[in-house]
């Protein structure tokens, strides 16, 4: 989302930008060979800065540069990564674009990974009404006007920073140029049962086998308390209440080249007798999707089939979804 921000709170900004991207770039340069701890310590010993000194970062700011260097290393092991595109340097090169224009585009967002021991981000804060952000690295605190967002987007806003105050959820926070990107788990705003609290819900599916979220905790680890006695806990709008699910029924998927077939079956005896089983419902989806069609495309076609097997669960009480998968060429379906 955009923001506003005063001239002074701009450079404070680019200089905290400024100093992580130099750490990105560091940590990237740096990571073959190194373990994340050997990696942080190197950008401690080369960005650290004491409180005093002014636009300087912490260290939690280089742990997140260690981090996100990393994972670019991990993308790109071979070490060659252009911070600014390849393309832009043979600009500049070439002389078509200036010294600062290069240093703009090299650039990297202001990243704060999430910790939800500290109100959800060590270094950014959103208000309740989602409607401004602070930004504070020791002392030094900047403010970010936000637009009002309205809707959905405007209701996981207020509904995060709420569940940021309370301590409950991590949320990572990007900051461009321009731009504010809030970025958080929609698993973490599901509805609970009463009286239970996210990390208890967490560790009670992690104990039916379900994969546990977060990092490993040890034994003395003791899970948050309830916190919403009083107040409604919010829950993401796209989460639908709990099916009641009937017994027997089934929702099939078949996946083929060009089609999704969905169906709805009942079994009302013996599961491997046909003639005690009934097609309740079905649907055929084409993907009419164009040759290197762009992710954007696939994405929405999949999200549209996905939407359409929760609404036919929701019709006919299912519970249990089975795939079957046909692989091109082959007249045989693989469980």
């Amino acid at each position: 989302m955009p923001y506003d921000v005063d001239d002074v709170g701009h450079e404070v900004l680019a200089a905290w930008r400024r100093t992580q991207s130099a750490a990105v770039r560091s940590a990237y340069a740096n990571a073959h060979g190194r373990t994340e701890k050997q990696l942080r310590d190197l950008l401690k010993a080369r960005f650290a800065a004491g409180p005093n000194q002014p636009c300087a970062v912490d260290a939690w700011i280089l742990h997140c540069a260690t981090r996100e260097g990393i994972k670019l290393y991990n993308q790109r092991p071979h070490g060659k990564m252009v911070f600014g595109g390849r393309k832009n340097l043979e600009r500049r090169r070439k002389g078509l674009i200036s010294a600062g224009d290069w240093r703009a585009l090299r650039q990297r967002p202001l990243l704060s990974l999430g910790d939800k021991s500290v109100s959800g981000n060590r270094h950014f804060r959103l208000s309740p009404d989602a409607r401004a952000c602070t930004v504070r690295i020791y002392g030094t605190v900047v403010t970010l006007h936000l637009p009002e967002m309205r809707g959905k987007r405007g209701f996981l806003l207020r509904a995060v920073a709420a569940l940021a105050a309370a301590g409950e959820i991590n949320v990572e926070f990007r900051l461009g140029d321009k731009t504010l990107s809030v970025v958080f788990d929609p698993a973490d705003l599901r509805r609970l049962p009463a009286g239970i609290s996210l990390q208890q819900d967490d560790a009670r599916l992690a104990a039916k086998g379900h994969k546990a979220r977060g990092r490993p905790r040890g034994e003395s680890y003791k899970l948050q308390p309830f916190r919403w006695a009083d107040v409604r806990r919010p829950v993401h709008p796209e989460w639908g209440p709990a099916i009641a699910a009937l017994p027997g029924r089934v929702l099939a998927f078949d996946l083929n080249p060009e089609w999704i077939g969905l169906a709805v079956v009942e079994s009302c005896g013996d599961l491997r007798c046909l003639t005690a089983t009934t097609v309740l419902d079905h649907r055929l989806v084409r993907l009419d999707l164009p040759h290197k069609a762009p992710r954007e495309v696939v994405v929405e076609t999949l999200a549209k089939v996905a939407g359409l097997a929760v609404r036919l669960c929701e019709a006919h009480g299912v519970g249990l979804v089975a795939i079957r998968h046909r692989t091109p060429g082959s007249t045989c379906c693989h469980p």
